[in-house]
């Protein structure tokens, strides 16, 4: 059973996407395997609402997962992919250690977006210098 804030925004992507009636009701028919909207379940209506989206129905308030003034998923999804490239392994308790330490944040999920930022970039710096060191350790020493 879905809410009646979801039956809403159903009714408006179906206004905005001009759907006929017969559209909606084979939407509603392949995706939740229901006749009316009211019956969908939690998962159906998650399911109908990325179709609607990639028809091109637009929301007036971004998704749940986006909090504004928070990092976004994909820079969370950076910081972590920049910390496994610098440390080498996926060893959570190791970055969260040093979000800790460098931005006095416990976790990725309460990072700001210039908490985001500057991990970005501090992760970058990190990388290219390990590069660098790296690189200097494979050159021979030969004698001039």
């Amino acid at each position: 059973m879905i809410t009646h804030k979801q039956l809403a925004m159903i009714q408006a992507a179906k206004r905005q996407l001009a759907l006929t009636e017969q559209e909606y009701r084979n939407l509603l028919g392949n995706v939740g395997g229901v006749d009316s909207a009211r019956d969908l379940s939690p998962e159906g209506f998650t399911e109908l609402i990325r179709i609607f989206e990639a028809l091109g129905f637009q929301r007036k308030h971004p998704p749940l997962h986006i909090r504004r003034g928070m990092a976004t998923p994909v820079q969370i999804a950076l910081v972590e992919q920049l910390w496994r490239q610098w440390s080498g392994d996926n060893n959570e308790g190791a970055m969260r250690a040093w979000l800790e330490r460098s931005f006095k944040i416990s976790s990725p999920r309460f990072m700001t977006t210039d908490h985001a930022a500057m991990a970005i970039n501090a992760l970058r710096v990190m990388n290219r210098r390990k590069a660098f060191q790296e690189a200097q350790a494979e050159k021979p020493s030969g004698a001039a």
